[in-house]
């Protein structure tokens, strides 16, 4: 018997860990190749070709932020899929970022961080940029090592420290509550009853 798989395209590393863990929480599917994670733009350029070739045997699921230059989820996927998404290829939109999503397991989140829980605002879809939010959290962590991983160095120009993605990738792996989250973010329920779905009906 040939085992249930699906493939991945994502913006980036963070994106992944998230989605191998929502497939796995949504289902007993195995994840086979992981594509993109070299930015949304990358993913934008390619994602029809994943559209075109995507079958009942060779599925898809694609994730990427809705950012806060975008409209709504439904203007974007209708830009990206001027002639409809491919039935074997489930297309989902994190509002605003998928940082959004690990920020609505409030309680977890706020300990891993070293922070209070109050200072995360629900629901977390509403947060403007959560990257960003994520980043001004950390300067205020009582954990020495949140702040080093997490915020930029005073004379860098990044936007996040070095260890960013490793440090959130962590809390990903060990410590995120699906289930929690999903109470505090439309955008990650949404996005985990599409998932059900559409493993549900992958063919053996």
């Amino acid at each position: 018997m040939i085992e249930k798989s699906v493939h991945l395209l994502v913006e980036g590393d963070l994106d992944e860990h998230v989605l191998r863990r929502l497939v796995a929480f949504a289902s007993n599917i195995n994840v086979g190749q992981c594509y993109g994670k070299n930015g949304k733009e990358q993913v934008k350029k390619k994602v029809l070709k994943y559209n075109a070739a995507a079958n009942p045997h060779l599925r898809f699921i694609c994730l990427v932020d809705l950012d806060t230059d975008t409209g709504c989820p439904s203007e974007l996927r209708a830009a990206w899929f001027p002639k409809g998404v491919n039935p074997h290829l489930l297309f989902r939109i994190a509002v605003r970022e998928v940082e959004a999503w690990l920020l609505a397991d409030q309680v977890n989140f706020a300990s891993f961080l070293g922070v209070s829980e109050n200072k995360i605002t629900l629901p977390t879809d509403n947060i403007h940029d959560p990257k960003q939010f994520i980043v001004n959290l950390a300067r205020t962590s009582n954990h020495r090592e949140i702040q080093k991983n997490i915020v930029p160095p005073s004379e860098s120009r990044g936007i996040v420290g070095k260890a960013y993605s490793s440090t959130l990738n962590g809390f990903v792996l060990h410590h995120w509550d699906i289930a929690k989250a999903m109470d505090n973010s439309r955008s990650l329920s949404r996005a985990l009853t599409a998932l059900d779905k559409f493993t549900a009906d992958v063919p053996e």
